[in-house]
């Protein structure tokens, strides 16, 4: 009997020998992540005309302003904070821009400045189409257009001429990185006679005198649009 119960004793330290050469140290470490997404804010901004209503009417083409006559007038105001906020050191950019022009008659050549800046932190592209939609009499087809665009180093991108659709054309691929604006210089020369081919958004060419029209109100509305740069 004892030297069953010895044996018993001899196979249970046996087992429990076995048990700790097989056991093992373990630990565990993680693998975390953080992801923080780019945005695109972009936003507009109103740096002036060259002809408020204090200044002599500048002039284009045939017109002559000798006698220094202060006729039309040009103003540009900004519209609605964009919200978010749109923010480029420290200088607001907003959701649009108003062009406002009285008394206009041929040969009137106002200038307008604005930047199209991106708040954002990813770069953006200005994509096509660029709309416009006039009410109204439409007046563009009697505006002839020239410009100049910096890019958004500052370095001159195009000058050139022509109509509204043909700024467009320049504008259209231009890059603007995270925290920079791009540049417009743009002066109207209107025209007596309407020599420009217009096709507004629905296809439709406006029909009308060939004269530029008297006691004409218009408005227009542009909207640029941009879409991160790789995907355009």
């Amino acid at each position: 009997m004892k030297k069953v119960g010895l044996l018993i004793l001899v196979l249970v330290i046996a087992l429990g020998a076995l048990g700790v050469g097989y056991a093992k140290w373990t630990d565990t470490v993680t693998i975390g992540g953080s992801v923080n997404t780019g945005s695109i804010n972009l936003g507009i901004l109103d740096t002036g005309t060259d002809d408020a209503s204090t200044t002599a009417d500048p002039q284009c083409g045939l017109g002559n302003n000798d006698e220094n006559k202060n006729v039309a007038s040009t103003t540009s105001t900004n519209g609605a904070p964009k919200v978010p906020p749109c923010l480029i050191n420290s200088t607001q950019y907003f959701a649009g821009i108003t062009e406002t022009i009285v008394k206009a008659y041929p040969y009137y050549s106002p200038t307008f400045h604005f930047q199209i800046g991106n708040c954002g932190s990813v770069p953006v592209k200005i994509e096509s189409p660029i709309g416009i939609d006039a009410s109204g009499v439409d007046l563009t087809p009697w505006m002839a257009l020239t410009w100049t665009i910096l890019d958004e180093y500052g370095q001159s991108y195009d000058g050139t001429g022509g109509s509204f659709m043909q700024l467009f054309s320049a504008l259209q691929g231009m890059q603007i990185g995270g925290g920079l604006h791009i540049t417009v210089n743009a002066t109207i020369c209107f025209q007596e006679t309407n020599i420009f081919a217009y096709t507004d958004n629905e296809g439709q060419h406006p029909i009308g005198t060939v004269i530029m029209p008297q006691n004409a109100d218009t408005s227009f509305t542009i909207t640029v649009t941009a879409s991160q740069w790789n995907e355009v």
